[in-house]
């Protein structure tokens, strides 16, 4: 049985296939042959299951997964394919994103096109760049907020999910995650922060 979705995912997988390794890959290298452009990547099952844990699914099909990745910005395919014993991953273009948005309008697709923060002007950032206990809003239209607890000296960020509801959940999230202010107010004074944060860095180093 045919569908629109299945004929879009069947032209989607259509890329050439950057086969596995002789040697096993760290975590880092495995993300990098995944995200090739115009290209998916052979997987192990086990890679598979490990990834859609890692990140945040935001569409689940039969043998098939759609997660964001770690920055919130990106969305990656994951599928099982065990008549062919071969399993691949790939990195939607933005194009494709509208269309899994389209196709099968997850929350956390819809609401990136609804908020939109970059292009309401509110301006973006590294998560680092925040103070604990601010608000922000990721390229999905989630509105987060930095834990007040941090560790020192961390690569990471704890950042609060669902802050206010009984679902909340604290997660790592790396420093460098681009992240949007939740209102042109707010975009303004961080802006500043960030560039008086730099003049004093600069005037350090001269």
């Amino acid at each position: 049985m045919s569908s629109p979705l299945v004929e879009w995912l069947k032209k989607v997988k259509r890329r050439p296939m950057l086969a596995l390794p002789d040697e096993p890959e760290e975590l880092a290298t495995l993300l990098r042959r995944i995200d090739t452009p115009q290209h998916a990547a052979e997987i192990t099952a086990e890679h598979y299951f490990g990834l859609i844990k890692r990140n945040h699914v935001v569409v689940r099909l039969p043998l098939h997964a759609f997660a964001l990745d770690a920055s919130g910005c990106g969305v990656r395919l994951f599928w099982l394919d065990h008549e062919r014993r071969s399993h691949g991953a790939l990195r939607l273009t933005p194009a494709e994103v509208e269309e899994l948005a389209r196709l099968c309008r997850p929350p956390e697709l819809l609401g990136r096109r609804q908020h939109a923060p970059a292009e309401a002007g509110h301006g973006s950032l590294r998560l680092k760049d925040l103070l604990p206990g601010e608000s922000f809003v990721t390229a999905s239209g989630e509105v987060c907020r930095v834990a007040r607890e941090q560790e020192e000296n961390s690569r990471y960020v704890a950042v609060w999910r669902r802050a206010a509801t009984v679902d909340a959940r604290k997660e790592p999230w790396p420093g460098e995650t681009c992240v949007f202010a939740t209102c042109p107010e707010q975009g303004q004074r961080l802006q500043r922060r960030v560039a008086a944060r730099g003049r004093r860095a600069r005037r350090r180093a001269a």
